[in-house]
């Protein structure tokens, strides 16, 4: 079985001959699809499946500015190209997201076709980001959204792809975190402050059916002991192929914010410990907040501070960490 650390390793044991189009190393004797890992003339980084000799397949090429898709006839191959080296780290994670999911299919149109799939679930990720700099406080959410997550995905393992997909904050629509029969707003303060700031009067207002609960995550700032964004997304990542998840939800999720696994380590600076995380009840009546429907149609956007110290009967529960 091989992991992300393996196919970084392999690049260093491939270089080019100049004979043939391709010199490639294959990813693991233990798949039944021959995929493996190459370079091709220009010296660019490819992911070649091979296919049975005899296979025909439709196929539409795509000649992307930093990914492309290719069939080479002749050789009886799928090729994945990777046109920018600033890229790499990336292409290592589709590769071994492809691997993940077609390493045991038989069926060659299926396993084919996923890879295709996949190469197009993909490419819109290999787009450098705009040089969007976030602030501390915009930081400081993430990293409690991010927190949140991680927490979630440790506990419930066999769910991480819907887990992933119901992480909706960094879309600034909605509430942080939409599941089934109930959402969350998540709230990441300092521990010596006392208040949260809502910012319109849509983040408290719950969904028809659903119920809605509103969790503060209480951080310190610690330079030197403190986890980074970085570091939370890292350990998501990991968590994400233990369980054989999904990786693209997440990945969609930082682009959102312009972020990447390679320019999220400019945030490195700001560094959090978690303290506690606190639940409250913000549907029960009573409950302080502003939502739209309260509104005379004259006000159009609200935004207001909770102090905590007032709220709390209607805590739900609280965690130490």
């Amino acid at each position: 079985m091989i992991n992300k650390d393996t196919i970084t390793g392999l690049w260093d044991t491939i270089s080019f001959s100049g004979e043939g189009e391709f010199e490639y190393q294959l990813l693991s004797k233990d798949v039944i699809p021959q995929l493996n890992i190459g370079l091709n003339r220009d010296h660019q980084r490819c992911l070649i499946l091979e296919l049975p000799l005899g296979f025909k397949k439709e196929f539409r090429q795509f000649e992307g500015e930093n990914l492309s898709l290719k069939y080479f006839l002749n050789e009886s191959c799928i090729c994945i190209v990777l046109n920018d080296s600033y890229f790499f780290d990336l292409f290592d994670d589709l590769i071994f997201s492809i691997y993940d999911k077609i390493s045991q299919i038989n069926n060659p149109e299926e396993y084919s076709n996923d890879l295709v799939s996949y190469f197009y679930k993909w490419n819109s990720f290999f787009v450098k980001p705009k040089d969007l700099k976030l602030s501390k406080e915009e930081v400081q959410g993430l990293f409690g959204e991010m927190h949140y997550l991680k927490a979630q995905i440790i506990d419930f393992a066999q769910n991480t792809t819907s887990i992933l997909n119901s992480w909706k904050g960094p879309y600034d629509s909605g509430h942080d975190f939409e599941f089934e029969f109930v959402n969350y707003e998540i709230k990441t303060i300092e521990s010596n402050v006392n208040s949260v700031k809502i910012s319109s009067e849509f983040q408290l207002e719950p969904e028809a059916g659903k119920d809605l609960e509103l969790k503060v995550i209480i951080v310190v700032q610690d330079t030197e002991n403190g986890l980074s964004i970085m570091d939370l997304a890292l350990h998501i990542k990991e968590l994400i192929y233990q369980s054989s998840g999904d990786l693209v939800p997440f990945i969609s999720a930082l682009s959102q914010k312009s972020l990447t696994f390679k320019n999220i380590r400019e945030y490195d600076h700001y560094r959090f410990i978690a303290l506690k995380e606190i639940t409250y009840r913000c549907n029960e009546s009573g409950f302080p907040k502003i939502i739209s429907g309260d509104l005379p149609e004259e006000i159009t956007r609200v935004s207001y501070q909770i102090r905590l110290s007032l709220i709390a009967d209607y805590i739900k529960n609280e965690i130490e960490y």
